[in-house]
Order: structure tokens, then sequence, then C-alpha cells
């Protein structure tokens, strides 16, 4: 039977699983922020720069923050799950491995159906991805940041189907590094891109409010400029909001995938119950078979069974009859 998930050693297994809660609580994190941007833009204070931020105003601005806020709580949950999973089993694991049903479970599970859930994930967050890079090439005006998009999306579009072609001969080895690449490419796209525009306003934003409002009147060149770069760090309207919301819900789908087909690889031999019944059998080895034929032929089914019972009961029977000598009489004809 072919195996579905990635066996790691203790020694590889014990950072991963650190690494991937990292990732959970970097991603947690993110989305806490983006929906405290979100809250409070929605303040009196900001009220007139509503335009700057969006079309539409603020009214959709505390939905998009509850949003983010979910897609968080749902990574901290995954994290409380991990840890409630490694002290039930006593060492650290990222799924269920306990109950004997896994892995019937994991055995039944089909190929197909594990690249046809990648797929359609991969469809929908490149599709979204790709959309963002658009609206990037149109509303950021810096050339190497557009330039660095649009190789990054490229990239992901491109890796995946690659290394499925160069690791095909082991499915859980393909299915580990595609996941793995496929958030990372993604997050980057998602996230870091959207940081590096930020981070160029950290300054701006830390300017006293009456010199903010002084460049935003009579700089006609900032505010060209900051209205578009930050129209893109922010949903403008719903679809835009879509296009941003479910790369980020992607990334938590990539990496509960990556838990899944994970584990730590046994040291000790156990039996394997997901072993494939039809193995070969090899005809050129001798093997000796004990039966208990006689010289009347090969007895029946049922004497396997009754032997043991019969040597029970024999020695049963000695223990309880006691050794009395036997008296030999003869009997002389014709006295």
């Amino acid at each position: 039977m072919v195996k579905m998930t990635l066996g790691l050693p203790p020694i590889v297994f014990y950072p991963t699983w650190l690494v991937l809660l990292g990732f959970h609580a970097v991603c947690a994190l993110y989305l806490v922020v983006m929906a405290a941007a979100y809250f409070a833009m929605t303040s009196s204070e900001n009220a007139s720069y509503a335009p700057i931020w969006s079309d539409t105003g603020f009214k959709h601005f505390k939905a998009f923050g509850a949003i983010y806020l979910a897609i968080a709580a749902l990574h901290v949950i995954q994290v409380l799950r991990i840890f409630y999973l490694s002290i039930r089993n006593k060492r650290m694991v990222l799924h269920c491995e306990q109950s004997k049903s896994y892995c019937k479970d994991d055995c039944k599970c089909t190929p197909w159906c594990f690249d046809a859930v990648f797929a359609v994930r991969e469809l929908v967050v490149l599709g979204c991805l790709s959309y963002q890079a658009y609206q990037s090439s149109k509303l950021v005006p810096r050339v190497e940041l557009n330039n660095l998009n649009a190789a990054m999306l490229i990239l992901s579009c491109w890796l995946t189907p690659l290394i499925q072609i160069l690791v095909r001969k082991s499915i859980a080895l393909s299915r580990a590094t595609s996941l793995l690449s496929s958030f990372v490419l993604c997050t980057f796209l998602a996230k870091v891109i959207q940081s590096l525009v930020f981070l160029q306003y950290t300054d701006v934003f830390n300017l006293d409010k009456m010199l903010f409002a002084t460049k935003m009147i009579f700089d006609p060149t900032f505010l060209a400029v900051l209205t578009p770069e930050n129209r893109m760090m922010f949903a403008t309207t719903v679809g835009d909001f879509i296009s941003k919301f479910l790369p980020l819900l992607g990334s938590f789908v990539s990496l509960v995938m990556l838990e899944g087909v994970i584990s730590r690889r046994e040291e000790k031999v156990t039996p394997d119950t997901c072993a494939d019944t039809n193995a070969k059998v090899d005809f050129n080895v001798n093997v000796t078979v004990e039966t208990l034929d006689t010289q009347k032929g090969p007895q029946s089914p049922l004497a396997w069974k009754l032997v043991p019972l019969r040597k029970l009961w024999e020695s049963l029977a000695l223990l309880k009859t006691p050794h009395v000598p036997r008296r030999i009489t003869r009997r002389v004809s014709g006295c």
C-alpha cells in the first residue's frame, strides 16, 4: 500500500513541529494587526480621509475587520488543537494518530481526492493573486515592486507542478513539498508584498496631523502617490476584499493540509495494519511446513484443535489416578 503520510525522524520532526506552530502564530498576528487597522480607520477622527482609502468609504471596514479576526481565530484554534493532541498522546503530534480508524481511513484515501482538493485551492488562490497583481500594476507606481510581484506569481504557478514531477515516486514527499512551497509563495504574495508597500509609509503616518494635512493640501504629488498605494493595501470594494481574503484563508488551509501529511516516524517495529494483502510470493524459497498427517492419510482440520485438548485431558488423568503396581497372574492349564 502506498504511504500517504511523510514520516520524519524525531530529530527533524521536532523542529518542523515548532516551525508550523510559528507559521500559525505569525499569520494570526498579521490578521489581528490588519483587523485592528480596519477598525481604527472607522473612527470619527479618520472620517475625513475616507476617500483616500476607499471609494465606498468606511461602511464595510468593520465587516472586513471581523472576517480577518475570524481567520485569526481559526489559526489559534488549530494551535490549541495541536497542543491538546500532543498532551493526550504524551508526545508531539500534528494530527490524530491514536485511533485505529485513522489508519483505515488513510488507506482508503485515494490520491485523486487529495489532488482534486489541492488543485481547487491552488486555482482559487492563484486567481485571486493574479487579480491583485493586475491591481498593483495600476495602483503602485514602483516598477521594482511590480516586477517582484509578477516574478513570484509566475514562480508559484510553475513550481508546484515541477515539484510533483520531480518527486512523483514518493506521494507523501510530493504532497508535503507542494503544500509547503505553495504556502510560502502565496503567503509572500498575500502578506509580504502589502507589507512592503506599507513600510514606506511608516514615517509618513508618524507626522503631526497638521503637517500631514498641509502636505495633502499643498503637495499634489504626495496625494497622487498616497491614494492609489493605500487602496492597494486595503480593500476598496467587496470584490476587492474577496480577492484579498481568499488567499489568507488558503494559507490556513495549506497549513492544515500540510500538518495532515506529516507524522513522526516510529523507532520500533510495529505490525502494519495497512499492509497489502496481495504481496508477491517467492517460489524459489524452500518452506518447511509441519502437519499432523499419519500413515492413513491427512487428518481432518478438527484434529488441530483436538490435539491440545487431548494432551490436557491425559495430563489431568495422570494427576488424578494414583500409581498402583499391577499384579500379574498366570493361569496354569491342567491343574
